[in-house]
């Protein structure tokens, strides 16, 4: 879809497929120009004459339109000792 001619105004290079409900993709536009994001669009795809979105992909669209987004870190550690993964020390 990114490659289609009427995907603009995003860059293809810009887009991450996802492909699953809620969301088709997400844009992170100005990515590939400039290594400086200007915004992050979630897109979802629709065809057909009755390309309503379900209760979910409406749920996330309003999610979204209410700024309740965030950005989290996950670090996870391994110790070498015990050969295994350490306890998360959270998130940020």
């Amino acid at each position: 879809m990114p490659y289609f001619p009427d995907f603009p105004p995003y860059n293809p290079k810009d887009a991450r497929f996802l492909g699953t409900p809620p969301v088709d993709l997400i844009v992170f536009d100005g990515l590939s120009d400039a290594d400086e994001v200007e915004k992050v669009v979630f897109v979802e795809i629709k065809t057909g004459k009755a390309a309503n979105l379900s209760k979910r992909e409406r749920a996330v669209r309003e999610c979204i339109k209410a700024g309740r987004v965030q950005y989290s870190t996950i670090h996870q550690s391994f110790d070498e000792d015990a050969n295994r993964l350490r306890d998360m020390g959270g998130m940020n």
